[in-house]
């Protein structure tokens, strides 16, 4: 600082000067983010800011040349013209790399691709049409068609599931953990399967219908005595093995029946009563125990059991005229928590409401979307006569039980084209390498028939595509 004194003037001169080292080990690397598409200062296309250019590493020698390719740094204003500190929206990398560029001649600058104009909000709702045949599948007034059945009263009761069609509300296809309580129904939409859950009292999610813990969200079998005083050394004979207690509470009969590991049986004691649960595996795959008195005579007395034969829940995915036998009256009578899903709409059975956008009369036009087992069968139910052959362009049905195991899950299917099928191998795959040995099957619907003919096994003879042509054409 120099100071120079005259006679009632003073002068300061104070040097502020900002500079980089003289000598530099290296250059600045500037990571940022900004709006997409910006213009610049001259009113054009800042290129830096395109999709095209994001992640690209770029060297800059000046502000100009800075500003040339990304804009001027913006910052988000209050009603005073103040700039809001802080704001997400501020391109502080983008002022970073401009003041660099004051003290030296030479930065790396990489924009992510990330648009800073997407998170801008808007009072103006959304208007642009969607792309022609965007199909919509209206959650909101689609019915599942799903019931429960209740032992105590022997009625179904309607299932209103939890709809999960977020992708962060599930993991791999099962809703999270936090989702709903136990014993309530969820259906996630979030992937093509929609498939349908239902939580357990250990908190655990299970597909309805498939086979293991499922069948222990609810049990076969409930004693009526509360709290009973058992005796010792009495027993109780399931699936023909006994099963001695050793104790005199309900808790101590739950744990001789899991020590006996008898297949597919499990007991457990909740609110005071003696609770079985049967799998699928017990009694020779059957999914059934067979309750007999002890030679003591009096446990099940004692707890309130009757003899006889139970089968564990099952799930059945059929028409409202096909309604489940699960009565105490019918032949195999089934406990609470076994599901009917209907596959028709009516009786509040299945109506899947499902649009497809017409860009002709610019709206959504509700489709037909019954509910068919497979292709086989939704082809004879489209067209008899063809066996699928005629079912038009953008026909629409709802496959359900994927798997074709029993699950409760479903999944939608759009016809792309009217006529016959074709397949084309992709482009990227060419040329075909065939390998003489080779086989696969082929299966096809049938006009008249719910049934794919037999699966037909080809074995390639070659290794062009003439030969393969040649043994699929033979078999």
């Amino acid at each position: 600082m120099a100071t120079l004194l005259s006679p009632g003037v003073e002068v300061t001169v104070i040097d502020e000067s900002f500079f980089a080292p003289v000598i530099s080990t290296s250059i600045p690397y500037v990571l940022l983010a900004t709006a997409q598409d910006k213009l610049n200062t001259s009113g054009d296309l800042a290129i830096g800011t395109t999709a095209a250019n994001a992640n690209t590493v770029t060297p800059i020698t000046s502000r100009r040349e800075l500003v040339t390719l990304f804009g001027n740094p913006s910052f988000i204003a209050d009603s005073a013209g103040g700039v809001v500190q802080g704001h997400e929206l501020n391109e502080y990398g983008l002022q970073t790399a401009y003041s660099l560029l004051g003290v030296t001649n030479r930065i790396y600058v990489q924009r992510a691709d990330i648009d800073l104009g997407q998170l801008v909000g808007t009072s103006v709702r959304p208007t642009d049409d969607p792309a022609a045949g965007t199909v919509w599948f209206d959650l909101t007034d689609t019915d599942f068609g799903l019931f429960e059945w209740n032992e105590s009263d022997q009625t179904f009761n309607k299932i209103t599931p939890i709809i999960v069609n977020d992708a962060a509300d599930h993991s791999g296809g099962v809703p999270n953990g936090d989702i709903g309580n136990p014993l309530d129904y969820a259906i996630v939409t979030a992937v093509t399967t929609n498939p349908l859950y239902v939580k357990n009292s250990s908190g655990q999610w299970n597909l309805v219908g498939s086979d293991g813990t499922w069948h222990n969200t609810y049990p076969t079998v409930t004693s009526t005595i509360s709290n009973p005083t058992l005796t010792i050394s009495d027993d109780i004979v399931l699936n023909g093995t006994t099963v001695t207690m050793t104790g005199t509470s309900i808790a101590t009969a739950a744990g001789d029946i899991n020590t006996a590991a008898i297949t597919g049986i499990t007991a457990a004691a909740v609110d005071g009563k003696l609770e079985i649960y049967v799998d699928e595996t017990a009694d020779t795959n059957q999914g059934r125990v067979t309750i007999a008195e002890g030679t003591a005579d009096d446990f099940l007395t004692e707890v309130g059991l009757t003899a006889g034969t139970f089968y564990t829940i099952t799930a059945q995915l059929s028409a409202h005229t096909s309604v489940p036998e699960w009565k105490t009256t019918d032949a195999v009578s089934r406990p609470t928590g076994s599901v009917w899903a209907k596959t028709t709409t009516p009786n509040n059975g299945a109506d899947w409401d499902i649009s497809v956008y017409d860009d002709q009369t610019e709206a959504f036009v509700r489709k037909s979307a019954p509910l068919y087992l497979n292709d086989a069968v939704a082809n004879n139910a489209l067209d008899t006569v063809g066996g699928g052959l005629n079912v038009s362009s953008g026909s629409i049905y709802v496959r359900y039980d994927t798997t074709e195991t029993t699950d409760i899950t479903f999944q939608i299917y759009e016809r792309e084209v009217l006529g016959e099928t074709v397949v084309t191998a992709n482009a990227s795959s060419l040329p075909i390498t065939f390998n003489s040995g080779d086989s696969f099957t082929i299966s096809v619907s049938e006009a008249g028939s719910d049934t794919f003919t037999a699966a037909q096994t080809i074995t390639l003879s070659g290794t062009t595509s003439t030969t393969f042509v040649t043994d699929v054409m033979n078999a």
